[in-house]
């Protein structure tokens, strides 16, 4: 692809004590700990490095939960004001009874990963792309969305077919569109901070 029409950056919160203790997170509203928020406060290193010359963020849109709310408030801190606002869509994936549960309790009890009531993959992936395309129809100019790992890694492989990067806590993942197709551009920035590589959301 060459110079994108447009370009958002999909950055995954910072880490939490559940992310710390292994558990599966999903919907539950767990603060940011320590180490997330200065993932968070890292995270805008590169991204006012990433965009082309002569582009800036425009605006911001984060998951209503807190963790990512969060995350987002401390970008802002260190990047130019920008409108910010939450989208419903952006939440992480719903475990079902698995939700809060120690990853290694529910791997005993349903070893090969689908947990009852859990969002599937095609619903999350569905989901996520959906809500970026939109995101992206209803704002000019490049932006942030500030969301989980689930999502993220899924609405990657929907949006740009292509095999979905493991996503850091903090990490920055740089996607672009030409207004038809979207492509991976980078992904698991981050700022020179050490960045557990997490993968529950």
């Amino acid at each position: 692809m060459d110079q994108p029409e447009q370009i958002i950056a999909l950055v995954r919160h910072g880490e939490t004590e559940w992310n710390r203790q292994h558990r599966w997170q999903g919907r539950a509203g767990a603060p940011l700990n320590d180490l997330g928020r200065r993932q968070a406060e890292a995270a805008a290193e590169p991204l006012r490095r990433i965009l082309p010359d002569g582009r800036e963020w425009s605006w911001m849109i984060t998951s209503p939960l807190e963790r990512a709310v969060q995350t987002g408030e401390q970008i802002t801190r260190s990047l130019p004001v920008m409108p910010v606002g939450t989208d419903t869509d952006l939440v992480e994936r719903d475990y079902g009874v698995a939700d809060g549960m120690l990853a290694t309790e529910a791997a005993q009890r349903w070893p090969d990963g689908n947990f009852p009531e859990m969002e599937t993959d095609q619903q999350i992936r569905a989901r996520g792309a959906r809500a970026i395309r939109r995101i992206a129809a209803a704002h000019e100019g490049d932006g942030i969305v500030v969301a989980h790992g689930s999502l993220i890694r899924m609405l990657i492989s929907e949006l740009c077919r292509t095999e979905a990067p493991r996503i850091l806590n903090g990490a920055v993942n740089l996607i672009g569109s030409d207004g038809r197709d979207w492509e991976l551009l980078e992904h698991n920035l981050v700022g020179e901070l050490p960045v557990d590589e997490v993968e529950i959301a």
